[in-house]
Formats: C-alpha cells, sequence, structure tokens
C-alpha cells in the first residue's frame, strides 16, 4: 500500500475495533506505521473506545474458576487493556437485557429486532465472516441472550460449506468445558442452518495483541497454557481442531480463555468423516499457525498439529508477530512450506530478555517432526504453569 492510499475512516475503525478482515489487517498495519496522519486517528480512536469502554464495563460475578492458579494474571490483562464485548460474551444479562435504567427509574427501551428464526428474535448482528454470520440473539420462551451464528444465503448450495458448519455443529456439541465455547442448540429452519452458542464479554486474542503489542511473559503463558487445558478435553474426546490461531482464541473478562470455532475439526468419532470437507491436496487451517503435516496431509493430522499452532501462538503473543509472518514469506505458498523445512528465526532474537527455559519450551513446541513436539496439551500446560509468577513490570 502507497503512502497515498490511505485506509478509509471505516477501514481505520475496523482495524482499531478488531473487526478489520485478517487477510487486510496487515496492509493496514503497515500502512500505519508510515503514515503520520492515520496513525494520529488510530489513536485518537482507541482513546475514544477507551473511554467508552470504561464506562461499559460492569462489576465482574464470582465464578469457580477464579481461583484457578494465574488467573489473576489473566485478569489483570483484561483491566489493562479494557475488552469490549463481541459476539461471544459471558453474561447473558448485559448489553441490551437490563430492565431497567438505575440512573432515574425509568425502564430501557426493548431492543430493536432485526429478525427472527425459529424462537429466537435477532437483536444485533455482531460479525460477518466468509462462513457465517453471527447475532446477538434471544430465545422468546426462556428469555436467554445468545449468540447464534447462520451460514450465509449465498453457501447453501455449497456442499463443502454446509459440511463444515455441520462439523461445527457436531464437534462444540460434544465437548463441555470451561475453556471451550458451549453450544445450547443447533439446527435448520426453512434452510437457514444455525448453531446457538453461549454469549461471551471479551476479544480474541488477535485483537487483544493488536491493542497491547508484544505481552508480557506471564499473560502469554498463561493464555496460551489456559487454551491446552481446553484442547486436551478436546483430545480426550477424539477431536483435534486444526484451526488454532489468536482469532479463534477468546479472552473473557473474566480473565478465562475460549476456543472458538470448531469448523475445521476433525473428529475421531463415526461422525468424523472429512471427505465432505476436503479434498486431496488442499490445505486446511490458517497459513500463519499450520503445522507442517498438516500442509502436506490435512488429513492425517492429530493433536500435536494443534500444539504445534498453540506455539506459533505464543510466538506472535511475545514477538509480535508468528514465526513466519514477515515480508521474506509474502505468499501463501512460500509460507506454508516454510513450516515444512524452514527453521524460524529464534524467538530470543526477535524479543531479548525472554527467560531460557520458555525459550527451550517454545522451541520444542515448534518441532517439525511430531514426535519432537509435546505429546499432549496437558505436557504443554505444565510446562508454562510456572511462568505466571514472573514479573510482568520488572520485564518491560
Amino acid at each position: 500500500m502507497r503512502l497515498t492510499d490511505c485506509p478509509p475512516n471505516e477501514a481505520l475503525a475496523a482495524y482499531v475495533s478488531g473487526a478489520l478482515e485478517e487477510e487486510s489487517v496487515q496492509s493496514v498495519s503497515e500502512h500505519v506505521e508510515v503514515c503520520p496522519s492515520c496513525e494520529e486517528a488510530v489513536c485518537n480512536l482507541e482513546s475514544s473506545s477507551d473511554r467508552l469502554l470504561e464506562k461499559l464495563r460492569l462489576p465482574l460475578p464470582q465464578d469457580p474458576f477464579a481461583e484457578e492458579e494465574g488467573c489473576d494474571r489473566a485478569i489483570e490483562l483484561v483491566k489493562e487493556i479494557g475488552l469490549e464485548p463481541t459476539f461471544i460474551g459471558e453474561d447473558a444479562t448485559v448489553a441490551g437485557s437490563n430492565p431497567g435504567d438505575a440512573s432515574n427509574g425509568k425502564k430501557a427501551p426493548p431492543p430493536e429486532i432485526v429478525g427472527m428464526l425459529g424462537q429466537y428474535e435477532l437483536i444485533k448482528k455482531l460479525g460477518q465472516g466468509g462462513m457465517g454470520a453471527v447475532y446477538k440473539a434471544k430465545h422468546t420462551r426462556l428469555r436467554r441472550i445468545v449468540a447464534l451464528k447462520v451460514l450465509p444465503a449465498n453457501l447453501l448450495q455449497d456442499e463443502a460449506a454446509i459440511a463444515r458448519f455441520d462439523r461445527e455443529m457436531q464437534a462444540v456439541g460434544a465437548l463441555d468445558h470451561p475453556n471451550i465455547i458451549r453450544a445450547s442448540d443447533a439446527g435448520e429452519i426453512d434452510g437457514t442452518h444455525y448453531l446457538v452458542m453461549e454469549l461471551i464479554k471479551g476479544d480474541d486474542l488477535a485483537v487483544v495483541a493488536r491493542r497491547r503489542g508484544r505481552l508480557p511473559v506471564a499473560d502469554a503463558c498463561e493464555v496460551i497454557r489456559q487454551a491446552a487445558v481446553g484442547l486436551q478435553h478436546a483430545m480426550e474426546n477424539g477431536l483435534v481442531h486444526r484451526d488454532i490461531k489468536p482469532a479463534n482464541l477468546m479472552l473473557s473478562q473474566k480473565g478465562q480463555v475460549k476456543i472458538l470455532d470448531m469448523g475445521l475439526a476433525l473428529l475421531e468419532t463415526p461422525f468424523g468423516d472429512d471427505d465432505g470437507l476436503t479434498s486431496t491436496g488442499q490445505i486446511m487451517g490458517t497459513v500463519d499457525y499450520m503445522a507442517p503435516e498438516q500442509v502436506t496431509n490435512s488429513h492425517n493430522v492429530d493433536i500435536r498439529g494443534d500444539i504445534y499452532a498453540l506455539g506459533c501462538t505464543i510466538d506472535r503473543l511475545l514477538s509480535g508477530v508468528a514465526p513466519f509472518q514477515d515480508g521474506k514469506y509474502d505468499n501463501v505458498i512460500f509460507k506454508a512450506m516454510a513450516h515444512v523445512d524452514t527453521p524460524p528465526l529464534p524467538l530470543g532474537e526477535r524479543r531479548a530478555g525472554l527467560p531460557a527455559e520458555l525459550l527451550a519450551i517454545v522451541d520444542r513446541t515448534l518441532g517439525k517432526k511430531p514426535a519432537d513436539r509435546f505429546q499432549t496439551p496437558t505436557e504443554q500446560s505444565s510446562t508454562l504453569r510456572e511462568f505466571h509468577t514472573v514479573n510482568r513490570h520488572d520485564e518491560r
């Protein structure tokens, strides 16, 4: 992008809020770094957003998760960056469902309804991606606020898209763990495929990293540890995610990490046939976080592929970029093959002062051969636990 080609204000606002399409993030980020006017605009947008979020922030309820070791680190990170509610938010009674305004004693107006789907009122569109739109919705009988994902109309005749959507339904429905997004309903109404999930207040780690920059050691290790705990549950239920990346890891305002988007999940169960989702030679996943064996054969991937992706993710959180996310690997094929046969630039050279033990953990996680990595997510998470005591202020 040339310096004169400034992104429109809408793109800058989406960049700040984390709503910008992933393929556009890098070009906008590079432009902002060299364009003083756009940099100033981004700073003003971030400042305005922070003030608004401060007014929206509510006291958090008590939760058993708060007693877990290391949770205080994640909560401190949440407070520091100021998370805003997005399509997955934990408190199902906030944002539009408050029956009254305590400041003036008047009842708040009911939220505007944008549509109906069966027994669900669609209140607001929260996000739109290639594989579906997500709405804040309310079950009309239970009065419960949820996140409702629907397959877009243009994909209703796409067998691969329907297979992926069905796979997400099956995968989420098979799991029940605090570090994995929970589903409460799924189905098809008048040709519209939908999936209903819990609503979480928080942001994904891609947004967190863009706002916060390189994370302190304790914070990065804690969020990856929690993700590994969730992946252990997935593994024990015969599931491999195949698309672990910062954008698929949500950090709630409670400091809890939730794994999202099971649309590429490989299921080792009777309903886990992968043939309808992939074809020979097709690369499945996100190339910046893709295990070498997934590049060459996405059907032949086990949980160690997800462990590799977590390694790429912690590398991204600690260094600011994923292992091969630089100009040297400027197309998908070069980048994919780098995962297969090229050692990444050592993390210690991209960020000085990291503990030698942590560098060794990341190196092992990024082993080219699955046998060289941690063999289970539990093994990976246990090695990260000790770093929650690292003082975040001393390392800056």
